[in-house]
C-alpha cells in the first residue's frame, strides 16, 4: 500500500469510528385512558392529559429487552396513504419514549398513530400493549 492509500484508509477508519451512536431508548411511558371514553370532539395529543387528567392509567415499561420490542414495534408498523388517515389522531393513549438527550412522543387512537409527523395503522399487539386488551 502506497503511503496516500494509507491516509484515506486512516481517515476513513477514524470517520466512521466517530460516528455518534445510535440513541438507544431508556424509558417508555404509556399514559392511557378507556379507548370507549366519548368526547365531543377529536382529542389532540397536545391536550390529551388536560382532558383526562381524572382518568389516566400509566405503564412504564423499563426491562431493556420489552423497551427494545416496543420500539421495534412502532417502528415496523404499516404507514397509512393520506387518504386513509383522519386529520388528526383522536388521542385515547401517549406513549413517551424517553431517550438520554431527547423525548419521542407518539400519539394513540384506536386505529391509528401519530410518530415523527407519520401516520401508521396500530396494529392488534400495540393496542394490547398499551390497554393490556385486544381492542
Amino acid at each position: 500500500m502506497n503511503k496516500l492509500t494509507r491516509i484515506v484508509l486512516f481517515a476513513l477508519f477514524i470517520s466512521i469510528s466517530c460516528q455518534p451512536k445510535t440513541d438507544i431508548c431508556d424509558l417508555v411511558e404509556i399514559s392511557y385512558v378507556d379507548m370507549d371514553i366519548e368526547t365531543f370532539e377529536s382529542i389532540q395529543c397536545s391536550d390529551f392529559y388536560e382532558q383526562f387528567h381524572e382518568d389516566i392509567s400509566m405503564r412504564v415499561i423499563s426491562s431493556r429487552k420489552d423497551i427494545n420490542d416496543f420500539v421495534k414495534m412502532i417502528h415496523d408498523l404499516k404507514s397509512l396513504k393520506p387518504e386513509l388517515r383522519s386529520r388528526t389522531v383522536d388521542t385515547r393513549a401517549k406513549v413517551l419514549l424517553k431517550y438520554q438527550s431527547f423525548t419521542d412522543t407518539v400519539c394513540v387512537d384506536r386505529f391509528e398513530l401519530s410518530y415523527r409527523n407519520n401516520f401508521y395503522e396500530v396494529s392488534n399487539e400495540l393496542r394490547a400493549i398499551i390497554w393490556g386488551t385486544d381492542k
